[in-house]
């Protein structure tokens, strides 16, 4: 068919041409705004967009499927909002600060400051590198979510001294729920400042980050910045990679309550596998889970590796500061410089933090777990898993003021690779609220490359400690299983049944009572005394009766208050049972 144009010459903008105006196919314009217009089979006038704007506005896009409704072009590509809209290269070259602050500045300017109105906006960060110099500008917004297209294509190059993302509004103005960032590497170009920070929380709750590769980071995240500024419900997962070895935390846990932590892989960058009798070269400071400021209710975290840190769970309480209900299952914590788990609590509150059988603990120039307390609450813990190895002692509890603690089902090897441990697991003078169950180890391991690698005991529990029960227990030493001191103080609430120490079944070491002083049974339990060897110049008496003659091996039971004596020059080696 032959085509037409017909001029219309209405001066009025957006008036269409009529029905009549125009055949199938004819094309009309407006003169007052150039918009085309055209006639189709159905005798419909359809507009054509204006293209002299350069907007996509007037171009129609239809989804398929059924229900689809007809909307345009540029309101279907705004659904997407990526740093590429604001400038951003991503060429590793040139500088994206100022685009990535942009697009935050546009998604905080749709504004939502709670959970009745949450607009939203996730930031689309396409393959490529792009350098980030600066802290990028807070998201004081709900629901800004930050997406990568894949954490090992879209790369963030960090160079900024100090925090990178910020999620919160410091003034409390707005309460930020929701967002986080996913699919993203970040990377620093040269050794991270001491302040550095990939993610700051600041007044921000139900944020999410996940599917992160993390290459010479400084500290990963500051939860919380004050009493007032708190962070919560964070949940963090797969997370793989490594931090700069300078000292700093991956999890800074100060004000807040929820951090939930699974299926991250992080170590310190730089250090090697240690080689004994050397040192680690981690620097000291940088632990996995620091909690040294504030307060924190619920961490979470699940099947977890971190390797050649200086330390993996630091918590240190002071007055008015709390830490609860910490719970780790199927994590490791694996060479270690220090501690693997280091609690102490002077004057707040430290309580249920827990380790399930699957957690396992290697640490190189201290023990393994450390638990110390005097005042404030220090109660409901409980501590199972394997311990491999330690620089010394496995265990050392010292606290004083507990009630209920508890290590059960832990296996313990290898503690003594500076061979001077007294003990694989040691509970010091005065301690109190222990329960050990079903701990077995310290197993003679002279295949290793470095020996001696089994303490002297198996356990040792010092003078006057109080309110505990062994119990159901089978370990050795290079000199004996158990290790009990002479009590000072009368209790009824000191147990130890049931146990399998070295050769000898329910026995327990004890060191003779000095030469001339009397012993007296100030526990609730009938103990029989198995003495041999040594010299003697008294002989013993029980009760104020003597035995006869100075024998050099004798076997007696102390009901609780008996009370006997030996006279000697050399001491006797002592095995005592004490019965349930």
């Amino acid at each position: 068919m032959s085509l037409k144009i017909t001029h219309k010459n209405s001066t009025v903008s957006g008036t269409p041409p009529a029905a009549g105006d125009i055949d199938v196919g004819e094309i009309a314009i407006n003169a007052a705004d150039a918009e085309l217009y055209t006639k189709d089979t159905n005798g419909n006038i359809r507009k054509f967009q204006n293209t002299t704007t350069g907007t996509a506005g007037g171009v129609q896009f239809t989804q398929a499927g059924s229900g689809a409704v007809e909307r345009t072009v540029e309101s279907k590509l705004q659904d997407t909002v990526s740093v590429k809209d604001f400038g951003a290269v991503g060429n590793g070259v040139t500088d994206d600060t100022a685009a990535f602050n942009a697009a935050i500045s546009f998604a905080n300017a749709k504004g939502g400051n709670d959970r009745a109105d949450i607009k939203g906006t996730t930031i689309y960060i396409p393959g490529g590198q792009y350098r980030i110099t600066e802290p990028l500008a807070p998201v004081t917004v709900s629901s800004v979510y930050f997406e990568g297209d894949s954490k090992g294509s879209a790369v963030l190059l960090c160079s900024s001294p100090s925090e990178i993302f910020t999620f919160g509004d410091s003034s409390r103005t707005n309460t930020v729920v929701g967002g986080g960032v996913k699919n993203v590497k970040i990377e620093y170009l040269t050794t991270p400042a001491p302040g550095a920070i990939v993610f700051k929380i600041d007044y921000a709750f139900s944020l999410n980050f996940n599917g992160l590769m993390l290459q010479k980071c400084g500290m990963l995240f500051s939860l919380g910045q004050s009493a007032t500024r708190v962070a919560g419900a964070i949940s963090v997962s797969d997370v793989q990679g490594s931090v700069a070895n300078i000292g700093l935390p991956l999890f800074d846990i100060k004000y807040g309550s929820g951090l939930f932590v699974s299926n991250c892989i992080v170590f310190v960058e730089g250090v090697g596998v240690p080689v004994h009798p050397a040192s680690m070269t981690t620097v000291a400071g940088s632990a996995v889970f620091r909690c040294t400021t504030g307060f924190w209710d619920t961490l979470q975290v699940d099947n977890c590796l971190f390797e050649r840190w200086d330390i993996g769970l630091l918590v240190a309480a002071s007055a008015g500061m709390t830490y609860q209900i910490f719970r780790f299952t199927n994590t490791i914590f694996d060479y270690i410089r220090r501690y693997c788990v280091y609690l102490e609590n002077t004057s707040g509150v430290v309580s249920t933090v827990t380790f399930d059988t699957s957690c396992w603990f290697t640490s190189w120039e201290t023990p393994a777990i450390y638990l110390a307390g005097s005042t404030g609450y220090h109660d409901n813990h409980i501590i199972s898993g394997t311990v491999v190895m330690a620089e010394g002692c496995g265990l050392i509890y010292s606290i004083t003021n507990a009630s209920s603690n508890t290590i059960t089902n832990l296996h313990i090897n290898g503690c003594n690779r500076a061979g001077a441990a007294q003990s694989a697991m040691l509970f010091t003078s005065g301690s109190k609220g222990f329960t050990v169950s079903n701990v077995k180890g310290n197993n003679d391991t002279a295949n290793y490359a470095w020996s001696p690698l089994r303490a002297d005991y198996g356990i040792t529990i010092e003078v006057d400690c109080d309110k505990y029960l062994v119990t159901g227990c089978a370990l050795e030493g290079a000199v004996g299983g158990y290790n009990l001191p002479l009590n000072t103080t009368p209790s009824s609430n000191r147990r130890a049944f049931n146990n399998i120490f070295t050769n000898y079944s329910g026995y327990i070491i004890k060191p003779a009572p000095p030469s001339g002083v009397t012993y007296t049974n100030l526990s609730a339990h009938v103990e029989e005394w198995n003495l041999f060897g040594g010299t003697l110049t008294t002989g013993y008496d029980k009760n104020g009766l003597g035995f006869p003659g100075a024998l050099a091996n004798v076997s007696f039971r102390l009901q609780p208050n008996d009370n006997f004596t030996v006279g000697y020059s050399v001491a006797p080696t002592v095995r005592v049972f004490v019965e349930p």
